[in-house]
């Protein structure tokens, strides 16, 4: 599957699409199960791309993640190897060995609504992934730092609506202890 990194790096690390474009298999270290957000990628008209530094300051970090996305990567990367042994980019087209691109996802996006009838976006994911650790009890300050965000309180807006509904989970445990 052509998209099948880019998704997979996407639910289980939270990272922004230009920086798990920019991906290179020097910033993954698959003994120590860590993804290191060093770049983020732009691309602009005629398929030009560019290398830049990531959004901010605390956009570079140091991501852990757990056996199964190791292992997804540990097959994805052995299998580009032989396909395109000199590319050192983790998200490229089996075909081409080209970069996947963001116009490349735009299509992936639209493929995946046409296909289930959803709304979908890869930015989506990201969101799913920071509301499922805040949800599971992560520390608001943890998910931040996992997303990059430069402070706290970006987190905290951007998903207030799940601390509303773990404020009102946290009633319904207190009320039925009395």
């Amino acid at each position: 599957m052509l998209f099948r990194s880019v998704i997979e790096i996407a639910w289980h690390t939270g990272a922004r699409r230009g920086e798990i474009l920019a991906l290179r298999w020097d910033d993954i270290d698959l003994d120590n199960k860590t993804i290191h957000i060093k770049h983020s990628i732009t691309f602009k008209t005629g398929g030009v791309w560019e290398l830049n530094s990531p959004k901010t300051k605390t956009s570079f970090r140091k991501i852990a993640i757990g056996d199964t996305l190791v292992n997804i990567l540990r097959k994805h990367k052995t299998k580009m190897n032989k396909l395109h042994p000199n590319t050192d980019f983790v998200c490229i087209k089996p075909i081409t060995g080209k970069l996947i691109n963001i116009y490349d996802t735009k299509y992936m996006n639209l493929r995946t609504q046409q296909k289930f009838g959803i709304h979908f976006d890869l930015h989506s994911l990201r969101h799913s992934h920071a509301t499922m650790l805040i949800e599971g009890g992560v520390p608001m300050k943890a998910v931040s730092e996992r997303l990059g965000h430069t402070n706290i309180s970006t987190t905290m807006d951007i998903y207030s609506h799940v601390t509303k509904k773990l404020e009102r989970e946290s009633i319904n445990i207190f009320e039925s202890m009395l």
